[in-house]
């Protein structure tokens, strides 16, 4: 049989101690779990002749246990990974609460995403979100000492509004957070509706005209805001379940 018709991946003995010995200098400077984990999953995304991965673990008794997994189920399950254990006496199947499940799909970034084109989209809408974001908290802090303090209740929320774009656009910026991305698009999207129901019916007893300064600019930035970040945590959520399918 030919050999070109191969095409696994083959490592030399030094090849494989090299790998080895940079997996122990890790453990040494104690490198976060997560980073590990981002390499490891680069690696076996990036590397297209490697076809399965075997897992290694140890139960309570200190028996050695292996497992052999397809490596696109490895990539595709890498966020819900269980060991089912059905076939190896004393371990039952678990169960990952909602709470747990919750919180761990909140705090999901562009650097849980295989795909480098959606990792790259995420950070870059998210930056451009941001971006948006504290241009929408600069136009409320200038309103905000050009008169609108007075205002009861509107000039505390315009404040509020300010300083809150502006925190939240420099986590955005820092962390790409599923929960920052949804939290910066309702703060958008909320800011823009407000400003519509004051021009319209009133708010707190106040009502705003669209033909005061930065009033249009406003509507344009932060609906452009929410869009920009809503897309960012859709490429977040929906990114899972397109490898699922795949």
């Amino acid at each position: 049989m030919s050999n070109e018709l191969r095409n696994f991946l083959a490592l030399s003995y030094d090849e494989l101690e090299e790998l080895n010995l940079k997996a122990k200098e890790q453990r040494k400077k104690r490198a976060s779990a997560d980073k590990v984990r981002e390499e490891r999953m680069k690696y076996l995304t990036d590397e297209k002749r490697l076809k399965a991965v075997t897992v290694l673990f140890s139960d309570l008794e200190g028996r050695l246990h292996m497992l052999d997994y397809d490596k696109k189920f490895i990539v595709n399950s890498d966020d819900n990974l269980t060991f089912d254990g059905s076939s190896i006496r004393g371990f039952t199947a678990q169960r990952e609460s909602f709470p747990r499940r919750s919180a761990r799909l909140l705090l999901r970034g562009p650097d849980r995403l295989t795909s480098p084109v959606a990792r790259w989209a995420v950070t870059l809408l998210a930056v451009a979100g941001a971006a948006l974001l504290v241009w929408s908290g600069v136009i409320h802090l200038q309103l905000w000492s050009d008169g609108y303090r007075g205002i009861s209740v509107i000039g505390p929320l315009f404040l509020l509004q300010g300083i809150a774009s502006i925190v939240l656009a420099a986590a955005l910026a820092a962390f790409r957070r599923l929960v920052l991305l949804a939290a910066g698009a309702v703060l958008a999207a909320a800011t823009a509706a407000g400003l519509l129901l004051s021009a319209g019916i009133g708010l707190f007893g106040y009502v705003e005209s669209l033909a005061v300064p930065y009033a249009q600019t406003s509507l344009v930035v932060e609906f452009t805001s929410a869009a920009v970040l809503a897309a960012a945590a859709a490429i977040v959520l929906a990114a899972p379940l397109l490898r699922r399918r795949s």
